[in-house]
C-alpha cells in the first residue's frame, strides 16, 4: 500500500513548477501581449480602452517576476513566500487576459449594441 502512495507522490512531483519555468511563462505571456497589442493597432485604430486594458494586462506578470527575482536575493523561507505571491500574481493575470480578450473579442458587437456614450 506504501508504494501506491509513493507513485502517487511522484505523480504530484513531475507537475509541479519552480521559480525558473514561472519566470519563463511570465517572459512568454508579456511578449504574447505586447504582440496582441500590435496585432490590434494593426488591424485597425485601437480605442484608449482597449490600449489601457492590454497594457494594464502585462502588469500581474511583470509583478510575479519582480517577486522571482527577489526571491533569489533571499533566505529560503522568504523566497517560498514571495514565489507564492508571484504564483498568485501569474494566476490573477491569466484571469485578468482571459477576460480581456473575451472583451476584445465581443467589443466590435458592443459598439453595435449600446450607445456611444457608453461606449468613450
Amino acid at each position: 500500500m506504501s508504494g501506491s502512495n509513493n507513485n502517487d507522490d511522484n505523480d504530484y512531483n513531475k507537475y509541479t513548477i519552480n521559480a525558473r519555468d514561472l519566470l519563463q511563462v511570465n517572459a512568454t505571456i508579456i511578449t504574447g501581449i505586447l504582440i496582441l497589442l500590435t496585432l490590434v493597432a494593426s488591424n485597425r485604430i485601437p480605442t484608449p480602452i482597449e490600449i489601457t486594458l492590454i497594457l494594464v494586462t502585462v502588469i500581474p506578470f511583470v509583478i510575479s517576476c519582480v517577486f522571482i527575482l527577489i526571491g533569489i536575493l533571499r533566505s529560503d523561507r522568504d523566497r517560498k513566500k514571495d514565489f507564492k505571491i508571484a504564483s498568485i500574481a501569474t494566476i490573477g493575470g491569466f484571469v485578468y487576459l482571459t477576460l480581456a480578450i473575451i472583451y476584445l473579442l465581443l467589443a466590435p458587437n458592443l459598439r453595435e449594441i449600446l450607445p456611444p456614450s457608453m461606449i468613450t
